[in-house]
């Protein structure tokens, strides 16, 4: 799955940082009780809210891969 150019940079850029970082969503991930593609669609409709648009491509194609319809990615 790709990511967008600035999380490509920020791996690149600041490893431990990165690693610090993918640890975290880890740990947070583990600790959900939300089904995964629910978080997915909640990540989206986040980003969305935000302005965040960076990742939404990600959490799109993560969030169909995990079932998701477009109409549930469009209805987030």
């Amino acid at each position: 799955m790709s990511v967008s150019k600035a999380f490509a940079l920020f791996l690149q850029e600041t490893p431990a940082h990165a690693e610090a970082w993918m640890q975290a969503v880890k740990s947070l991930d583990a600790a959900s009780a939300l089904d995964k593609k629910i978080e997915e669609l909640a990540y989206i409709a986040v980003l969305a809210a935000t302005g965040n648009n960076s990742g939404i491509p990600f959490h799109v194609l993560s969030a169909k891969s995990l079932g998701a319809s477009r109409h549930e990615v469009l209805s987030g």
